[in-house]
């Protein structure tokens, strides 16, 4: 079956020229014969403007048609009458056809008499007829439809209504065809060609007409289904219940309650009709293709209380394998991130929608307030956030087992979140110069600036004290000595240094917002080290300074002055 396309092709360019060629002669025709009725009407027009122009009142000119309109009418009639009256008394006394001969006579020399009349009539009526003529030819054609006709060794198979018709039906032969090493391609050559369709009843389907053709050919048919799986063709089968009664089975094992679709992530087609014996395949081969796994990369959306560990023991992979498909996933996995799995699944994926319900957290809203009882580059905050609750009810689709998106239906509110209010200070910190400190004045003052805003103690465990400045300003070391951590973390200190001194005292500087030594380097007494911030667990910029003498803290208050 091959060539089809070119000649139907051909025959619809060569049918095609044909209707241009014809519409462009009605075309011109009409274009003719409008020029010379628009050329009428324009002389017409000039002879009556120049007649009227000649006439020295309109009235009179209209007067004087109307009364030559009259006698017209009147000798008109008196034709007829005395006509009438000559060709009756002719027929009385001579016969009817001395009368009929008497009617023509006169007749004709009337119509000699007013042929110009008559000439001008046939020149305004001839122009409108045409055009009506072409505009019907016009839309005859364009109203009719055309078919390919296929005709194969004689036999007339029916009648296509497009040439892509044609083209399916030839996918769908090949697609009937299983070939093995070392056979030739099965090649069959209708005939076709287009034709008039005049009976609906001769419009074949595809399958009907691949059938029609195979019935048709010398080589032996048998019928069987054929199985196709995404338009792939894996064989004709004898026993198409057989592979029913598979499929049914793979399915009922996903149906439970809840459970409301259940179906193949690929199209199947179960299609009967006759096939070429080569094509028949045992059963167990088609079966066995459609109880393989194939390996197939599956993404899943990273949710709430997931890590790698549990991903992987839902996936059913190797930690390992997790780790090697998604580098990052250690450090950089969040919520809603999007993570490869490259798992083993049925070569018949099977996509279950089932409706869940569950509990979800709602996000609590945050509000903030100025206040001029905390100091400027604080905050406190006044009402802890609290998540509320909410009843989700959710259409939820896996795909083998691993959920692959969620549809949320419905959201119940069951516990209402507490909005968090924070007080930005705005209260002007006394200068450092107000302060009294009574110490030793071992250390230096570690800040360029602020003001002491909690001391050790004060009732909380405190370890050392807090100095209160803007963000950004310097930080000191208090004593020359090595600098022995420089750490960041995301809790507790945040960025914070520590310096060992000659006599083995360790004074340390946390919550940095930027740090400006390394491990190892020996600083000077008052050399700028870090940058005051609000880093790890902390609220509002400060600089929490610590002095540890023999493991034991030690209030800074002893040895700053």
């Amino acid at each position: 079956m091959s060539g089809g396309s070119g000649i139907v092709t051909e025959m619809k360019r060569n049918f095609g020229n044909f209707m241009t060629k014809l519409g462009a002669h009605v075309i011109h025709l009409g274009y003719n014969i409008v020029g010379r009725a628009s050329d009428k009407v324009r002389g017409g027009f000039s002879r009556v403007a120049a007649y009227i122009r000649e006439k020295s009142r309109l009235k009179e000119y209209l007067i004087n048609t109307v009364t030559d309109l009259k006698h017209k009418k009147k000798s008109i009639e008196h034709f007829l009458f005395w006509l009438y009256e000559d060709v009756e008394a002719k027929r009385a006394n001579e016969g009817p056809f001395k009368a009929a001969g008497l009617w023509i006579g006169r007749v004709s020399r009337k119509l000699w008499h007013l042929r110009g009349g008559l000439v001008t009539i046939f020149n305004w009526v001839a122009p409108v007829v045409s055009l009506v003529f072409m505009f019907s030819v016009i839309n005859s054609v364009s109203n009719l439809a055309y078919g390919v006709s296929v005709e194969y060794n004689g036999q007339s198979l029916g009648m296509l209504g497009a040439e892509s018709d044609y083209d399916e039906a030839e996918k769908v032969l090949q697609d009937r065809i299983m070939y093995v090493e070392g056979n030739e391609k099965v090649t069959i050559a209708p005939k076709l060609s287009v034709q008039l369709i005049t009976d609906e009843q001769e419009i074949v389907d595809s399958e009907e007409l691949v059938d029609k053709i195979l019935i048709n050919t010398d080589v032996e048919l048998t019928e069987a289904c054929g199985v196709y799986i995404d338009g792939e063709f894996l064989g004709a089968v004898e026993s198409k219940q057989a592979v029913e009664s598979v499929l049914s089975r793979i399915l009922s094992k996903y149906r439970d309650d809840g459970v409301k679709s259940v179906a193949f992530e690929k199209d199947v087609q179960l299609s009967e009709g006759l096939y070429l014996k080569d094509s028949i395949v045992a059963n167990d081969e088609v079966l066995d293709i459609i109880m393989s796994d194939v390996s197939t990369d599956v993404y899943y959306e990273v949710q709430k209380g997931d890590t790698p560990i549990k991903i992987a023991s839902m996936a059913g992979i190797p930690l390992t394998e997790l780790r090697r498909l998604n580098p990052d996933i250690d450090n950089n996995m969040k919520v809603g991130d999007t993570v490869t799995l490259n798992v083993a699944e049925p070569y018949m994926s099977v996509n279950v929608v089932k409706e869940v319900e569950y509990t979800a957290p709602v996000p609590y809203d945050t509000v903030t307030s100025e206040s001029d009882l905390v100091y400027q580059g604080d905050k406190r905050t006044v009402v802890e956030g609290v998540e509320g609750e909410a009843v989700v009810l959710a259409d939820v689709t896996t795909r083998n087992g691993i959920e692959v998106s969620r549809t949320v239906l419905e959201e119940t509110i069951v516990v209402e979140p507490v909005t968090e209010e924070i007080q930005i200070g705005t209260k002007t910190p006394a200068p450092i110069t107000g302060v009294r400190i009574d110490g030793t004045g071992k250390y230096s003052w570690p800040v360029a600036g602020g003001y002491i805003s909690a001391y050790m103690g004060d009732g909380r465990g405190h370890k050392g004290i807090d100095i209160a400045a803007p963000y950004g300003t310097s930080i000191f070391a208090a004593d020359i000595g090595t600098v022995i951590q420089v750490e960041s973390l995301g809790y507790g200190y945040g960025k914070h240094i520590k310096i060992r001194h000659e006599d083995g005292t360790i004074t340390h500087y946390a919550h940095c917002s930027a740090m400006f030594v390394e491990v190892g380097q020996v600083v000077a007494k008052g050399e700028p080290i870090a940058a005051i911030g609000s880093t790890g667990d902390s609220t509002g910029n400060h600089l929490h300074f610590e002095v540890i003498s023999n493991g034991v803290f030690k209030n800074p208050m002893d040895y700053v002055k």
